[in-house]
């Protein structure tokens, strides 16, 4: 199943003063990034963030899934909560990696 483009831009929206927010569709899903490293993914209409061990201390009770078959499990963030989105992002995003650059293939 894939994702609603006017879920993601509902997500954009509530999150946007935390920092340079952007996405981009990926086989019917979202990637969401934050100052360029990504943030999370939308999938099923779903918001699962990047699993951090600050974020995991801060917030030990939040919710769990797995974004789809053989992913890893991710913490899931309601998008109607507002407050909760914005702390909880703040809270990790400094622990998010760096974007790697991708090395150019061998001709």
């Amino acid at each position: 199943m894939s994702s609603n483009l006017a879920i993601v831009e509902y997500l954009i929206d509530n999150i946007s003063e935390c920092g340079d927010i952007a996405y981009k569709k990926m086989f019917g899903d979202y990637c969401i990034y934050i100052d360029s490293k990504v943030l999370g993914f939308v999938c099923d209409d779903i918001f699962y963030v990047k699993r951090t061990d600050i974020g995991l201390k801060a917030y030990p009770d939040i919710e769990m899934g797995y974004p789809y078959e053989g992913a890893s499990l991710y913490p899931i963030l309601d998008i109607e909560n507002r407050e909760l989105l914005i702390d909880y992002i703040n809270t990790i995003k400094e622990a998010l990696p760096e974007k790697t650059k991708k090395r150019p293939k061998p001709l």
